[in-house]
């Protein structure tokens, strides 16, 4: 039978240095992060007639614009409160009041968000191999597959719409799954 690395022998073992070939992995794998943070920020938000991402920057430029939590006239000149449109959630606020904040429009804020929370992403899906599997060549393993398994990579729009609140939502998750399954073992927080 096979025995399972107890999380604090993993702890310690990273506390280490790294051994060469892990090295190299580990700098390929920010390499990695870099690159797709600057792809996925060059090649812009998707914007075709089948998504409804113009709803979502019209939305993010109403809160800006207006400072509401809760815009709402982002769709309709006079719909009163029918017009709030609540399942944008807090990040949409967030994302409005940084476009205000920074004074960039709401299309350049989001872009930028999509770069970063594309790497967010693939580093949530990386902390949870690391954990799940205890190893660091399956946990990147994880995140590459991840990247082209999320409809196509960069082909797709999947990377590039990570600012809508359910595609965060897989590495909020998967980010409390880690957490969680560390304090299981180790009843630390």
């Amino acid at each position: 039978s096979q025995s399972v690395t107890p999380l604090r022998e993993m702890q310690d073992k990273d506390a280490a240095s790294l051994m060469g070939g892990e090295r190299i992995l580990v700098a390929a794998f920010a390499v990695f992060l870099v690159t797709i943070f600057a792809l996925v920020y060059l090649s812009g938000t998707p914007l075709m007639f089948t998504s409804d991402t113009l709803d979502h920057v019209a939305y993010v430029a109403e809160i800006a614009e207006t400072q509401s939590l809760f815009p709402t006239t982002a769709f309709y000149l006079d719909p009163g409160a029918n017009g709030a449109d609540l399942r944008k959630g807090l990040f949409h606020v967030f994302y409005g009041f940084s476009s205000g904040y920074l004074h960039l429009d709401a299309m350049s804020v989001l872009t930028m968000m999509n770069a970063f929370l594309a790497v967010l992403l693939l580093l949530s899906v990386y902390a949870s191999g690391r954990i799940l599997f205890r190893n660091r060549t399956v946990a990147v393993l994880s995140s590459l597959l991840f990247f082209f398994a999320l409809d196509e990579g960069l082909r797709g729009t999947g990377m590039r719409q990570t600012f809508y609140t359910h595609r965060f939502g897989i590495a909020f998750f998967l980010a409390v799954l880690a957490y969680g399954l560390v304090y299981l073992e180790t009843g630390r927080r």
